[in-house]
Order: structure tokens, then C-alpha cells, then sequence
């Protein structure tokens, strides 16, 4: 990957230089934009994550932090668009010799300038192939997400969910889902951290969204950036961790109420 990185820096540079001051203050212009909106979306991120007590990010922005994520990957294509497209204009230029000569060795340094630019190009169009295919298709089978597992039945009253003790002191993950009356699943996890402590929150969290958790082995791990939870902080705010959600322990069980689902509904899609 630092490999590609460096030789993808190295060809634009190469084209860049050999290329009209028009071409240059287009191509940096298009990359300074898409390098900002990236720049500016990581910042955010690593706010909400890591500081969000010292510094106060607005809560529209904060809840739009998935949908940014996303639109930062297709971003990210658009910059090797415009390398595409630059590697492209400057191959079709040198398909012709541009410069006069006055001799045959003239012409045929002219011609091993416009070949040498044509392989330049064409290498350019390699690597941006070989970053395509990093993004898309190894990414994908890296970051392949996992089904998740099935939820689990709960006794309802009222607005008041009732889940047993004895349903989740297994020390694993159990995820239950809550349909309000749009026909939306509102999803939620618990995890007994030690004792009669459990973890409670949403299957959501603020940076990835609602991909969800799952069970790896006595680990909870995030289905998208696949972090690792500490279950003690499941429960609590801030980084990947679950949204938190409120709950009793009463009479043997632990009490959840749907008004409070019913708040976080904007969070899952389905």
C-alpha cells in the first residue's frame, strides 16, 4: 500500500511538471477540495470519538457522522477520477509530437519524449487500477460484514420490556429488536460485563452507524471498523462503544421502555 502511495505521488508529480500551469491549477484545485472534505470529516470523527467532552460538535452534524463517512469513500473515488482523467488528457497529447526539429535527431528525441510521456501515462492508469481494486474489491473482503445473529424473543407490557436475568448472565452478546409503529426495528444489545452489572445500549453507534455488533469468540466487535469493545464500557458513552440506552434492573429481569427505543428510532435505516 506505502508502495503504491509513493508511486502514485511520484508519476502525478512527474505529469504534473511536464504538463501547462492551467492543467497544474486544475488538477490541484480539484484534490485540494477532495483532500479538505476527507481532512474534515476525519477531524470529526476523531472529535466525536475521543473528545467530544472537551469540544461540542453540533448534533446534526454528529447524527449525519455515517452518512459523511460514506460520502468521504465516494469522495475518495473522485480523486482518482481526477488522476484517471489527467493520466488520460496527457496519454492522448503525447499520442502526437508537439515541438519543432531540424534534424533527424531532433525528431527522434521528440519522439522518445512523447513515447516516454505515453508510458508515464500508462503506468499512472496501472496504479490507479491497482488503488481502485484495493478500495473496492480487498476492502470489501477485508471489511466483509457479518450476519448478525438472530434476535431473541422478550416478554412486552404496556410500554415496558421485560428481559430476564437468567437470559442474559452467559456473559455473551444478546440482541433483541424492538418494531415500533412505522414497521421500524429498533435494535438493542446486552452484556453482562461482572456480576449482576450488564452492559445496555443500541446495536448502533455515532461513528459507524447501525451495522451493528457481533460475538467474536468472548469478544463484541464493531461490524464495520472492527473494534474490539471493552465490555465494562458498554453502557457508556463515547468512541465505538453502543449508544447507551437506559434501563432498570426489577424484579429478576431488566426493564427497557419503548419511549426511549422510540427516540433513537432515526438511527437505523430499517
Amino acid at each position: 500500500g506505502w508502495l503504491i502511495c509513493a508511486l502514485s505521488a511520484r508519476a502525478v508529480y512527474k505529469i504534473l511538471v511536464r504538463s501547462s500551469e492551467k492543467v497544474n491549477f486544475l488538477v490541484f484545485s480539484a484534490l485540494y477540495l477532495i483532500s479538505g472534505f476527507i481532512s474534515f470529516v476525519t477531524i470529526v470523527g476523531i472529535i466525536n470519538s475521543y473528545y467530544r467532552r472537551k469540544i461540542k460538535i453540533p448534533s446534526g452534524l454528529r447524527k449525519s457522522l455515517p452518512q459523511l463517512i460514506t460520502a468521504e469513500n465516494i469522495i475518495f473515488f473522485l480523486a482518482i477520477l481526477v488522476i484517471i482523467l489527467l493520466a488520460v488528457a496527457f496519454f492522448v497529447y503525447h499520442r502526437k509530437i508537439h515541438g519543432e526539429y531540424t534534424n533527424p535527431a531532433e525528431h527522434r528525441k521528440l519522439k522518445a519524449y512523447a513515447r516516454n510521456n505515453r508510458r508515464l501515462a500508462a503506468f499512472t492508469l496501472f496504479l490507479c487500477l491497482l488503488v481502485w481494486l484495493d478500495m473496492t474489491v480487498i476492502k470489501g473482503l477485508a471489511n466483509k460484514i457479518v450476519e448478525l445473529s438472530p434476535s431473541e424473543e422478550f416478554q412486552i407490557e404496556g410500554n415496558e420490556i421485560f428481559i430476564p436475568l437468567e437470559q442474559v448472565s452467559d456473559g455473551h452478546l444478546h440482541r433483541f429488536t424492538w418494531t415500533n409503529e412505522a414497521g421500524k426495528g429498533i435494535r438493542f444489545i446486552i452484556v453482562q460485563k461482572k456480576g449482576t452489572s450488564f452492559g445496555v445500549g443500541f446495536d448502533a453507534c455515532d461513528v459507524c452507524g447501525d451495522v451493528g455488533y457481533y460475538e467474536r469468540k468472548d469478544e463484541v466487535v464493531c461490524n464495520r471498523c472492527d473494534v474490539v469493545m471493552n465490555k465494562s464500557t458498554i453502557g457508556l458513552k463515547g468512541g465505538c462503544n453502543p449508544v447507551p440506552l437506559f434501563s432498570r434492573i426489577e424484579n429478576g429481569g431488566i426493564i427497557i421502555l419503548t419511549d426511549d427505543l422510540q427516540k433513537e428510532a432515526g438511527r437505523f435505516k430499517n
